[in-house]
């Protein structure tokens, strides 16, 4: 889009032409490029400036000429000594003045304590109350009970009340915020670009507060800090658009790469030369035909992580005393709730990046530590291969290599093992089938693929097609892989419910220790079957020990096959101690789930997963009918009864 030719010098701001018609009168010309506009009477206190912008604030006067008026302004004292004849004065000066077009409609505003005389008459008036300010002086700059983001609003009510009714100013805001940000990032011009703003304007880049506030400070902070420190190739990408009365509000990604010291976004820190794309949003205040403030925000978390610097996780600081509830298997580490640049591939494409993945991480490396152990009591040489920036700490004697999980890492730390074992969790679903070829390239006998859940068999809600469609892609290739490799092998183990360790974790699913109550869905008597953590350990040594019975298929196993009610009288008799129990029905655990689902809404798996678990009459959480339909004896699973079973969930939370 054509803007001035950033070689020639762009033209001044206006003076403001401030004429006195009397004590107390004044008018002053349209402050807009345009140079003219209807007429807008305002009635004012006394004051000894009536162009004064203190603090990037402007009187009345100024800021009704900014946005395109053509303003006669009365002072207090002019209504007490005018007779009767000031606002027959103010007219006559608005319909005199050459600057004042079109003059069929002038406009009137004025701050008073009294309530309207139109407040029945919905199609004259429109009211607004204010929870904030303390007195109705809450619009009058300078003095003290002036709120500046209540009269903002305000003004911007005002302002959606006048221009239809007064036939405008309007002015094409897209465009003046196009010319603004294309003078910011494709030419690089300093005078253009402070050229489209007002007089005292205002820039703050929330998360990390660059900006300025005032012509001079925002020209220093333009001129060394934003826009010749861009880079080369930084680029604004737009989602969406909505234009108001007065402002605009962009969606935007904002990419570039962290080749140079890019201070608003990352103060001070040298280039990583990281690629980088940040979803944003603007809202960006219009007065007039002139820019007034931009709010600019987005997720620093996601910036700090692309660069490399914020890594995936970090050790909790917090008293642990609770550590198996917060954190099971052991781990004193959390996953740190960022994502990297899939938040911006979310932007663009909402079907992208399955919404609410992160909610699964809090069951990333539940099954790890236990495995580990009893892998290396039953005389296994174990490898630990962990993310680089892991600060996570191992037992003794545990070999631990730190790779970025990159295909010729994976390759690399892979060689030489008999055995791999998948446990990265929910959030490592997408790199499942770069681990099977890594592991089929560097060797490897037998792998054992992601699942510990539901298997292939599962009849999930639909809601779940997603997750599993991820979790199939990585057991494909394992198949395909063996059926061209005979050195190759695999096996997948279904645990259905990991039982000790999801009764101490989810009191959705029935039960809140802390509180000793009990939901109870349905009935409370359809069967689900479930393993321990100690029961799935077992598991994989069992794989292990019987690699010729388990090759190329899932095995199943089962700790127990109970139901809500029997669980109930279990901790009622474990703990000695009557539980409150209240009713629901699955139905409308799902109606819920669904709806959360439907809106963006956290929560909606955990939902969805209890619901589908207990659904009456469906069978849904039984993964074999009985222990000797399942793999359990062979592997050395044993029979928990559901009081061994909730004794190991209170330990877990006290």
């Amino acid at each position: 889009m054509p803007f001035n030719d950033v070689s020639k010098t762009p033209p001044p701001l206006p003076s403001p032409e401030l004429t006195e018609i009397s004590s107390g009168l004044s008018m002053l010309r349209p402050l807009s490029r345009r140079g003219t506009g209807p007429g807008m009477i305002i009635l004012t206190l006394d004051h000894d400036d009536p162009l004064a912008i203190r603090k990037g604030v402007p009187s009345q006067l100024v800021k009704w000429a900014e946005e395109g008026y053509t303003v006669v302004e009365i002072q207090a004292r002019a209504l007490r000594d005018g007779n009767g004849h000031v606002i027959r004065s103010a007219v006559e000066a608005l319909e005199g003045c050459e600057k004042c077009e079109p003059k069929d409609k002038i406009g009137l505003v004025g701050n008073a304590p009294t309530k309207s005389t139109h407040e029945n008459d919905p199609d004259f008036v429109k009211q607004y109350y204010y929870p904030k300010p303390a007195s109705y002086l809450f619009a009058t700059p300078f003095q003290d009970a002036f709120h500046y983001n209540t009269e903002a609003i305000s003004h911007t009510r005002n302002l959606t009340f006048f221009k239809p009714a007064m036939g405008g100013p309007f002015f094409d805001l897209e465009t003046i915020w196009e010319e603004h940000t294309y003078y910011e990032f494709a030419d690089r011009s300093l005078e253009h670009t402070m050229s489209t703003m007002v007089q005292e304007p205002y820039v703050n880049h929330v998360p990390t507060m660059t900006g300025g506030i005032g012509r001079e400070d925002l020209s220093h902070f333009y001129q060394h800090n934003f826009i010749f420190s861009n880079s080369a190739d930084a680029e604004l990408e737009l989602i969406s658009r909505t234009i108001g009365i007065d402002r605009v509000v962009d969606e935007f990604i904002f990419n570039f790469t962290h080749d140079q010291v890019v201070d608003w976004i990352l103060p001070g820190l040298p280039p990583t030369n990281k690629r980088v794309e940040v979803p944003c949003t603007a809202v960006v205040n219009i007065r007039g035909d002139r820019l007034y403030h931009e709010h600019i925000s987005w997720d620093q978390g996601t910036v700090l992580r692309q660069v490399g610097l914020l890594p995936e996780f970090l050790p909790f600081p917090y008293d642990l005393h609770k550590a198996t509830t917060a954190f099971p298997g052991g781990s004193s580490e959390y996953h740190v709730p960022v994502g990297g640049v899939e938040t911006a591939e979310k932007m663009r494409d909402r079907s992208a990046i399955p919404s609410n993945e992160m909610l699964e991480l809090r069951a990333s490396g539940n099954f790890g530590a236990p495995i580990t152990t009893a892998l290396t009591n039953a005389g296994f040489q174990v490898t630990i291969i962990s993310r680089t920036e892991s600060s996570a700490t191992f037992p003794d004697g545990i070999k631990v290599i730190k790779i970025n999980y990159t295909a010729e890492e994976l390759v690399i730390a892979l060689a030489g093992q008999d055995a791999a074992i998948c446990v990265v969790g929910p959030a490592g679903t997408d790199k499942g089938v770069a681990m099977v070829d890594a592991a089929e390239a560097a060797g490897v006998k037998r792998f054992i693929v992601n699942d510990f859940g539901w298997g292939p068999d599962a009849r999930g809600l639909p809601e779940f097609d997603n997750v599993h469609a991820k979790r199939r892609a990585q057991w494909d290739r394992a198949k395909a892989k063996a059926e061209a490799n005979p050195g190759f092998t695999w096996t997948g183990i279904t645990i259905g419910n990991p039982i000790d360790w999801a009764l101490a974790m989810f009191p959705l699913m029935g039960f809140d220790i802390a509180n000793r109550s009990a939901t109870i869905y349905d009935k409370g008597e359809e069967e689900f079957t479930g393993t321990t953590l100690e029961g799935i350990a077992q598991t994989v040594v069992g794989v292990l020990s019987h690699p010729d019975e388990t090759a190329d298929r899932f095995v199943k196993v089962l700790s127990t096959k109970t139901c809500q009610n029997e669980l109930l009288q279990a901790f009622q008799c474990v703990t000695g101690e009557d539980w409150d129990v209240r009713r629901d029905t699955t139905k409308a655990l799902k109606q819920t789930g669904r709806g959360k689902y439907q809106s963006g809404e956290r929560g909606w798996a955990l939902d969805l997963v209890v619901a589908q678990m207990f659904d009456e009459g469906e069978a849904r959480g039984v993964v074999a009918s009985s222990r000797e339909d399942s793999d359990s004896a062979l592997l050395g699973v044993a029979a928990e009864t559901a009081e061994q079973i909730v004794a190991k969930a209170l330990d877990r939370v006290t």
